[in-house]
C-alpha cells in the first residue's frame, strides 16, 4: 500500500517519530508488506517465503 505524502517526506526529513511504524514488514488487510529504505540502492530484489 502506498503511503501517504505527507509520511513520506517526514521520513525523508527525518521528521518521523517511529520510522520503523512504516518501515519493515506490516500485515495490511489480508496481505502482508515490507517497506524498506535503501538511499542509493540500484535494484532490490524479493522473495517469498511458503505460506505457513
Amino acid at each position: 500500500m502506498p503511503l501517504p505524502d505527507a509520511t513520506c517526506q517526514a521520513l525523508l526529513d527525518a521528521r518521523l517519530h517511529d520510522p520503523f511504524s512504516v518501515l519493515g514488514v506490516h500485515r495490511e488487510g489480508e496481505e502482508m508488506w515490507a517497506r524498506i529504505w535503501l538511499p542509493g540502492a540500484r535494484a532490490v530484489r524479493r522473495w517469498s517465503s511458503p505460506s505457513a
